[in-house]
């Protein structure tokens, strides 16, 4: 035993920092994946509008 009150076996049995790691991994895999996905749809909606931009032409202009 150690200092602590820890043995080198007890802390090679100890799991209590997997869970975390687990969900840090899956949170990272997550935000790429939502990434991707925006990266992926972004050119589209960019088109939409640009088709919307045209087919308005000059817009409606105001008279202040």
């Amino acid at each position: 035993m150690d200092k602590s009150g820890f043995s080198k076996r007890d802390l090679a049995r100890s799991q209590s920092g997997v869970a975390a790691i687990e969900y840090a991994l899956l949170a990272s895999l997550i935000a790429v994946a939502i990434a991707g996905a925006l990266a992926a749809t972004g050119g589209k909606v960019q088109q939409n509008w640009n088709n919307v931009d045209q087919a308005v032409g000059t817009g409606t202009q105001y008279q202040t």
